[in-house]
């Protein structure tokens, strides 16, 4: 059985356009504050996970299922199998429709402000 091994390509792929490497760790915190274990976490933490290499400076996999939360994808998502090639920029980047799902939110709300004004 063929280990698997956190992706960093993956998170940079999956946070972008919608969170800064600080708006994830605080979105982090924020969702896991009311836990008896909260998850520290800084925008140096999420810039490490993303310039780790095979599997080194990975976040522990409770921290993995928050941002996949976050992101909206799946927990093995943010994996590979020991045997694919690592760093593999293109299949981390999002795709159009991800990016349409990242940034609806940020259309509403702009929305609501000019509503209310």
């Amino acid at each position: 059985m063929k280990e698997r091994v956190f992706n960093p390509a993956k998170l940079r792929g999956a946070r972008y356009p919608a969170y800064s490497q600080s708006t994830l760790a605080a979105e982090i915190q924020h969702r896991t504050r009311d836990w008896s274990r909260p998850l520290s976490t800084s925008q140096s933490m999420v810039c490490e996970w993303e310039n780790g290499k095979n599997g080194k400076n990975a976040p522990e996999e409770r921290t993995v299922r928050v941002i996949a939360e976050i992101t909206g994808q799946s927990i093995d998502f943010f994996y590979s199998s020991g045997a694919e090639e690592e760093d593999d920029e293109e299949a981390a980047l999002p795709t159009t429709d991800d990016l349409i799902r990242a940034l609806a939110p940020l259309f509403v709300q702009d929305r609501d402000r000019s509503v209310a004004a």
